[in-house]
């Protein structure tokens, strides 16, 4: 399954293509990390054959996947795989939603970036994504590789191209296909003895403002009764 997915795709990608991957990461609330991507030519032939096979969403992580076996395995998920037509260009659209703590084993990553890594630095509370070298001599006529991040976590750095809102942009063109190499650290959600710090001390106020309210609105009694 391994190898007729990476044949397919290279395939695809020296009839020279242009791609766009999209991720969404939301390490705040859902803990997810939601990929989108998209291939385009204007070859209808070769874009059906993309279509046509199943996409493990792990093909690089399981030994299983170096059967060349054309079916699906039961116990294994896969991208969801639509195709379709803008003009002359057909399209090939996956996605698949990670839990955060699996996107390591993204073959939408590791299709291009072998060496990708997401690591986390628990004493600054970060996580940084590096895709280290892009294996563009596997794509030879690629023409263009889009890249965008949303991210819904502060972003502490990262060496994008450009930057719309909280959306990180690279684009990967041959000129600098060799050079390619995305880095981006975000904050993580606040951590457990974090979050109950905060709710001691949130706590801790409120008890206090309740105990001057009632001291304050007994002392104001006392002041109206002696008046009488």
């Amino acid at each position: 399954m391994k190898r007729i997915l990476l044949c397919l795709l290279l395939l695809l990608l020296t009839t020279g293509c242009t791609a766009e991957y999209n991720l969404t990461i939301d390490d705040l609330e859902n803990f997810t990390y939601e990929e989108t991507g998209y291939i385009r030519t204007s070859n209808l032939e070769e874009i059906s054959t993309i279509y046509d096979s199943e996409w493990p969403t792990v093909a690089y992580t399981d030994s299983k996947y170096d059967s060349e076996a054309p079916t699906k395995f039961p116990d294994e998920e896969y991208y969801e795989v639509e195709s379709s037509k803008i003009g002359e260009i057909y399209q090939v659209k996956y996605h698949y939603t990670f839990l955060s703590n699996r996107f390591n084993d993204s073959v939408g990553v590791k299709t291009g970036f072998y060496d990708f890594k997401k690591t986390k630095n628990t004493e600054e509370n970060t996580t940084t994504l590096d895709t280290g070298k892009f294996y563009y001599e596997k794509f030879p006529d690629l023409e263009k590789l889009t890249i965008n991040l949303t991210v819904n976590n502060p972003v502490v750095s990262h060496n994008a191209d450009e930057v719309n809102g909280n959306v990180y942009t690279w684009v990967l063109t041959p000129e600098n296909f060799s050079t390619a190499r995305l880095i981006l650290t975000y904050q993580n959600n606040a951590t457990t003895e974090d979050t109950d710090q905060t709710r001691f001390i949130i706590g801790t106020i409120l008890f206090l403002g309740f105990m001057i309210f009632i001291i304050v609105a007994s002392f104001l009694n006392k002041k109206k009764n002696s008046q009488k």
